[in-house]
């Protein structure tokens, strides 16, 4: 009976942290995708080989595309498999974004853990160093750009996106952030782009991430769509549309 009340105690532990991480890792990377790295003008371009010059065109794109007011519903799931203990999370959110900008959601933000920075915000840009990479799998037209950061701390992360050269539209990128907060010790997001309502937008997020208490470890599998994407004339426009459209946000659980 001791040991179940401390084995129960260190996963519940270990659920709580792997929760924890996929809200503040996971949905602030989703939060940054939903705009940030949007991206892109739909102008036509030579097809180019400097990797400067393609990341400027995207950067361009993205202040282009995020524009404005645009809000955004989502459909998340969180599944947490740790032994004995096996848990499934759906939840509905809005997000309403002011030039690029979150300025409400209905979502509560996470304090402990600022937002990534993202390497295609012109403000953060500067934080990145941008080399291309091989990609034998990539779309006719497309390349593969790594990106990294000198500042290995929980706001900064390294990873691949794969850009179509022409359009300046990002159409896949893999990301790894430098630091986890415990006892999580290893994870990676895919985020996906393709053609919305209004332009050229994030459609899927995934994530896993691994975590150890002691003997016992769990994985956390992260899902998230985004749809409906609409712009509003204002922020306020926004919320009353969204809040209307969207059943209050609950998490649905199923446990056992």
């Amino acid at each position: 009976m001791i040991a179940s009340v401390r084995v129960g105690a260190g996963l519940a532990r270990l659920l709580l942290v792997l929760f924890a991480t996929l809200t503040t890792i996971g949905v602030a990377t989703a939060q940054k995708a939903q705009t940030s790295l949007s991206l892109a003008s739909t102008r036509d371009y030579a097809p180019a080989t400097n990797v400067d010059e393609i990341i400027g065109r995207v950067v361009h794109g993205y202040a282009a595309e995020s524009k404005g007011v645009v809000g955004v519903r989502s459909r998340s799931m969180l599944r947490v498999d740790a032994p004995m203990n096996h848990r499934k999370t759906s939840t509905t959110n809005w997000y309403v974004y002011d030039d690029g900008r979150l300025v409400a959601t209905s979502e509560a933000p996470d304090p402990r853990r600022p937002p990534l920075h993202d390497p295609l915000r012109s403000r953060h840009r500067g934080e990145y160093r941008f080399k291309p990479e091989s990609c034998a799998d990539c779309p006719a037209g497309a390349v593969a750009i790594g990106y990294s950061s000198p500042t290995h701390d929980e706001v900064h992360a390294h990873g691949t996106m794969i850009v179509d050269v022409r359009s300046a539209h990002v159409l896949h990128a893999s990301e790894v952030p430098y630091a986890f907060p415990r006892p999580t010790h290893d994870g990676k997001l895919a985020i996906t782009w393709g053609k919305a309502e209004i332009g050229w937008f994030p459609t899927h997020v995934s994530g896993e991430f691994s975590g150890r208490v002691g003997p016992f470890s769990g994985v956390a599998h992260y899902d998230q769509m985004f749809a409906p994407y609409a712009r509003y004339a204002s922020a306020d426009a926004a919320v009353s549309t969204l809040v209307a459209q969207t059943r209050q946000p609950r998490a649905s659980n199923s446990a056992h």
